[in-house]
């Protein structure tokens, strides 16, 4: 009987260690959507980064950025992923955005992380599609909703009839 407890307890050990392993793998990513993956510390330099702050409109307090700022980077990082997957804006030239943007930020742009830059360019370019009318929010609403998206649960869940990162409870 003892030697049955302590099988029990051992194969129970043992399948706990591996779920908890495989449960810390799968939250490396901050988000993903559509394959694509946003890993934590990446994550972590776009909140910390000057541009990241700007285009957040928030500072660190105590040394973190309030959760509010954090899901709404995350949400727009899922969003324009999603609409850049889907092909949106594809044939626009970067570097011209870039080199606005470059100028526009200054030290900011520059010690960015690659990331930042990144959604930075791509939310630029959305938004000159949008205003000279090549493609309408609609049409974005629809290839968001339509994204596979996921969000480590710590920051919350993507709440695909929003747009927005949630936070739990």
């Amino acid at each position: 009987m003892i030697r049955r407890s302590l099988l029990a307890a051992t194969a129970l050990a043992a399948a706990l260690t591996l779920s908890s392993c495989a449960t810390f793998s799968s939250q490396q990513n901050a988000a993903s959507v559509n394959g694509a993956e946003l890993t934590r510390d990446e994550f972590s330099s776009m909140l910390g980064s000057e541009l990241g702050q700007t285009l957040l409109n928030d500072a660190p307090v105590n040394g973190f950025i309030a959760g509010n700022s954090a899901r709404s980077l995350l949400g727009a990082w899922i969003s324009i992923n999603a609409i850049r997957q889907a092909g949106v804006g594809a044939d626009t030239d970067t570097a011209d955005v870039e080199q606005a943007l470059s100028e526009q930020y200054g030290s900011s742009w520059t010690t960015a992380p690659p990331a930042m830059q990144e959604l930075a360019v791509d939310n630029a370019i959305i938004g000159q599609l949008l205003a000279d009318g090549t493609i309408t929010s609609e049409d974005l609403q629809a290839v968001v909703s339509d994204a596979d998206a996921t969000v480590d649960s710590r920051y919350g869940w993507w709440d695909r009839e929003t747009f927005t990162v949630t936070p739990l409870g």
